[in-house]
């Protein structure tokens, strides 16, 4: 028979609080429509997956373990930031002490861009392989609207194709909402024939959405990228959203406020992203002023 102490012990160890947060974690979801269950399966996979950097999960769980494995991280690193972000909830629901060390590891993470190929290139490649496979209109209507990937299968150009409407996918604790996006450049529309649209997979309402079968979509997309891409730098489906909106930034025509609306951005977190091309922008059109 195990001592009171021994059972008192077992009661504290990091297994054994992670059960306790994910019951607790569940019990406060609600979970009447398929999205809402689908988000909320996908977001607990994700504290899943930062407890279980925790090597030893019959360990105590202290802040000062969780301080360890946050530094077995690079500090400014995504992977630094969603652990601390996710070991501080479970600290604050465990009610451990000395908080304010984990804080302190937290470091800021701020999204970069990575190196993308040129327009010319993207442009190129969306029209060779527009009719090319499964996912020939998805990377098109990618490059000309600019949304995310996981949008694309609910994404409906209008009649002329120079707005589509789409449903905002990425909202924690709600349904996805309708916006409209807008087509850059709009000539892309015709040359692209983007009116016809051909979609492996369709998103007709925001209740419905189920993030798990759009992934696979998603995957298998990638995929299908990797095996014909072969331009001047590497590329994920994904990674095609920054090249728009690097391109919105030079349009003369495009505020940055309108530009983060139609990508589904707020205008902060746009500019935060973007701050390098806003800024070249804005240096740039200074010093024409200056000069003319």
């Amino acid at each position: 028979m195990q001592s009171r102490a021994e059972v008192q012990t077992e009661s504290q160890t990091v297994e054994a609080w992670v059960q306790r947060f994910k019951v607790h974690w569940w019990d406060d979801k609600t979970l009447d429509t398929t999205a809402q269950k689908s988000q909320a399966k996908r977001s607990w996979y994700a504290y899943e997956v930062q407890f279980n950097r925790i090597a030893n999960q019959k360990d105590l769980l202290t802040v000062d373990l969780l301080v360890e494995v946050a530094k077995t991280t690079k500090a400014g690193s995504k992977p630094r930031h969603e652990f601390c972000q996710k070991a501080k909830a479970l600290a604050k629901f465990a009610d451990l002490p000395g908080i304010k060390k984990l804080e302190k590891v937290h470091t800021k993470y701020v999204a970069k861009v990575p190196k993308l190929p040129t327009d010319e290139e993207l442009f190129a490649f969306a029209e060779k392989h527009r009719h090319d496979g499964r996912f020939g209109w998805c990377f098109a209507a990618l490059v000309v609207y600019g949304c995310r990937v996981s949008e694309v299968y609910s994404l409906v150009p209008s009649s002329d194709g120079k707005t589509a409407s789409v449903l905002t996918l990425k909202q924690k604790g709600f349904d996805p909402k309708p916006r409209t996006a807008i087509a850059l450049p709009f000539d892309l529309v015709e040359r692209l024939d983007l009116l016809n649209v051909e979609k492996p997979f369709e998103i007709n309402a925001g209740e419905d959405y189920d993030s798990d079968a759009a992934k696979s979509q998603t995957d298998m997309f990638n995929k299908w990228l990797q095996k014909r891409w072969n331009g001047s730098t590497k590329l994920s489906n994904k990674n095609v959203r920054h090249s728009w909106c690097i391109r919105s930034i030079t349009e003369p025509k495009f505020s940055d406020a309108l530009a983060a609306r139609s990508a589904g951005h707020s205008v902060a977190l746009h500019t935060s992203t973007y701050a390098t091309a806003i800024e070249k922008r804005d240096m740039e059109e200074q010093a024409a002023r200056l000069a003319s």
